[in-house]
């Protein structure tokens, strides 16, 4: 009777055994071909949408990526794949999916630089970095009152939700893949301790993080609230710093989409505060795939520049707002923060600050300053431009002038030469709608100044030199008007008529 029993059970077990192997589904792998719908059988490569069962993947490179928002879900066990050039893997309205063992995301971490990151998850251990050894990897936190980072050495550390680290494997290989592990985040988030200990563009830095299983839009209409909080965030992006703000643009790749686990740093407003709190929930979400890190098309009266050599390069925004002011202003400008690498040229505009973004009210001559720590042959050149038609380099040092809207400025140059070699003079035409303007001949010829136009004009004029210094000014009311200037040079002619302007280098001799 026993052994009957025995067999009884061992048959019931082999049953119970092999109706779960029946009943659970192999892996599925998302696909995304027809669109957003977790529910939909089109969107999994297998057919079937994953039950309780079902391990499941979510690759990278996807043109659409679950969106679960006012839906249901479920699944064994989450997979978010990445990949270093198509970006990571996404999902949105994750709190409606319901996981039996978990969710793991995946990260690209590049060998031998540093590189921001940020958790998914909650609770995460620093121990997620921990290799044993092999490679050692390093793990930092950014203290802003100290203006430093501070090492993390404890594995039981637990990432803060919604804070950026940098972390540095220590490899020259091409990168390592690294997994975030248990239950990913979501809903509402807030860092109400960030700080400015004094004023000054070395302080005010807060290393902070996206804290979601998907891309964030820095520029969302809604879901963000930003106290005391300076436009530009700032990202390291293989050994300099690229920077991203709604009216500057983007410099050294600096987009508005900032990565799932990516961290960045943020600015509290140089005006006198000491705290700022920055919060953000769920509808700053996107499922955007974007490479761990607006279209520069629609922004005006713009010019980027790029310094280039050693195989590499770094870029600086000048643009001409009239709201903006000659002086630094969070809400428009990005300060630049320069990197410790001595083969990476830097390039900046200098004034009470160093800009990467510089927005002006108006055009002037800018001091344009140039560093680097090797010798060597290195160029300067446009690398985008709208509604400007000349761009002026002058190279204090040779005496050479350049229009960068037609040709590139080749240049030797020595870690021993002052960084402010150069100074860039501007020609623009801005909304040209007044068709009066478009006839207007600017020359000169034996210490004059002309202004001539086959139509009455009513408006006014500006003399610049080419230190941005105001020479002269006044009314124009007619069809022609001539002023004398004594001193040889270069000068700059902006005549203002409706609203819009028209400007004109000259040389006088």
């Amino acid at each position: 009777m026993k052994t009957k029993k025995l067999r009884v059970l061992g048959i019931s077990i082999l049953l119970f055994f092999f109706s779960n192997i029946i009943t659970a589904q192999d892996p599925a792998t998302w696909t995304g071909n027809d669109d957003e719908d977790w529910n939909n059988t089109a969107n999994w490569d297998n057919g079937i949408v994953p039950d309780d069962l079902t391990t499941v993947y979510i690759p990278s490179g996807m043109s659409n990526y679950p969106d679960l928002t006012g839906d249901y879900g479920e699944c064994d066990i989450l997979f978010i794949e990445t990949d270093p050039y198509s970006g990571a893997g996404s999902i949105l309205g994750n709190e409606n999916l319901l996981t039996g063992n978990g969710a793991y995301v995946d990260t690209f971490i590049t060998g031998g630089q540093w590189q921001m990151v940020s958790s998914p998850v909650f609770d995460q251990y620093a121990d997620v970095f921990y290799w044993g050894g092999n490679p050692d990897v390093y793990l930092t936190r950014f203290d802003e009152p100290t203006n430093s980072y501070i090492y993390i050495t404890d594995q039981l550390y637990i990432l803060e939700d919604m804070t950026g680290y940098m972390v540095w494997f220590d490899d020259d290989q091409s990168g390592f893949f690294n997994t975030y592990s248990g239950e990913l985040n979501y809903g509402y988030y807030s860092r109400d301790d960030l700080t400015r200990s004094a004023p000054g563009p070395d302080n005010g830095w807060n290393m902070v993080g996206n804290p979601y299983p998907s891309t964030i839009d820095w520029d969302a209409f809604n879901g963000w609230t930003k106290t005391n909080i300076d436009e530009t965030i700032y990202i390291i992006n293989d050994g300099l710093w690229a920077s991203w703000s709604e009216f500057g643009g983007s410099t050294n790749g600096g987009s508005n989409y900032i990565a799932e686990g990516q961290g960045f740093f943020v600015s509290i407003t140089d005006d006198g505060s000491t705290t700022g709190t920055l919060e953000m929930d769920d509808e700053v979400r996107v499922n955007s795939p974007e490479p761990l890190l607006k279209n520069s098309s629609e922004i005006t009266d713009y010019v980027k520049l790029v310094a280039s050599g050693n195989g590499r390069t770094d870029e600086v925004v000048i643009r001409f707002m009239e709201d903006a002011t000659t002086s630094f202003d969070g809400q428009y400008d990005a300060y630049k923060k320069l990197t410790a690498s001595t083969e990476i040229p830097q390039i900046y505009t200098q004034g009470d600050v160093k800009y990467a973004v510089n927005i002006i009210p108006a055009p002037e001559s800018l001091p344009l300053h140039f560093l680097c720590g090797m010798d060597g042959e290195y160029s300067i050149s446009v690398l985008e431009i709208n509604q400007i038609s000349e761009v002026w380099l002058e190279d204090l040092t040779t005496g050479e002038m350049t229009n960068l809207a037609e040709d590139s400025y080749g240049f030797t140059y020595k870690t021993t030469d002052d960084p402010a070699r150069f100074l860039v003079h501007f020609s623009i035409v801005t909304s040209v709608q007044d068709k009066v303007l478009e006839t207007v001949n600017i020359f000169a010829y034996n210490h004059k100044v002309n202004i001539q136009s086959p139509e009455f004009i009513e408006g006014e004029y500006s003399i610049y030199n080419l230190s941005g210094q105001l020479i002269a000014t006044g009314k124009l009311s007619g069809n022609t008007q001539q002023m004398t200037i004594q001193q040889t040079g270069y000068y700059l002619i902006s005549v203002t008529s409706n609203g819009s302007t028209i400007t004109k280098k000259v040389f006088l001799n």
